[in-house]
């Protein structure tokens, strides 16, 4: 994710989520510019979250160990970041989507990294929060 795009994020976020973080160094930088906000990153490709592991910010292996965590600390998220890489990650299913928009705080900024901009109708209802009809991912989650 570019930095423009990062920069996206209120400066007085205190809990952002950063699914698809890759090796560690674009949410790192985050990090480094808001260093008062909780940063939990989420990477199922193992190298990669081995190498974003060397940060200074807490790196899960799937969204459903994001979601307890955010639950242990007991506060919304603020913002949400989601990488390209992780719109294929098979651990953001539908049952996951639902809860993480439960936990967003009303108002919270969502930055999406989108291949496919033709695909702007999904998108919006993703943004909206209906995602019951997307059949992408297993329907029994």
């Amino acid at each position: 994710m570019s930095e423009e795009l990062w920069r996206k994020i209120p400066p007085d976020s205190d809990l952002v989520l950063y699914l698809g973080c890759g090796d560690g160094s674009q949410a790192e930088a985050l990090r480094r510019q808001y260093p008062q906000m909780i940063l939990l990153a989420v990477e199922s490709n193992d190298d990669l979250r081995r190498k974003s592991e060397q940060y200074s910010f807490e790196v899960m292996d799937s969204t459903a160990a994001a979601l307890a965590r955010i639950d242990q600390l007991g506060r919304p998220i603020n913002a949400w970041i989601l990488e390209r890489r992780a719109w294929h990650d098979e651990t953001l299913t539908l049952k996951v989507r639902a809860q993480l928009f439960r936990r967003l705080q009303p108002g919270a900024t969502r930055v999406w990294d989108v291949g496919n901009s033709q695909h702007w109708q999904k998108i919006l209802r993703l943004l909206a929060g209906k995602t019951a009809d997307e059949k992408r991912f297993n329907p029994d989650d």
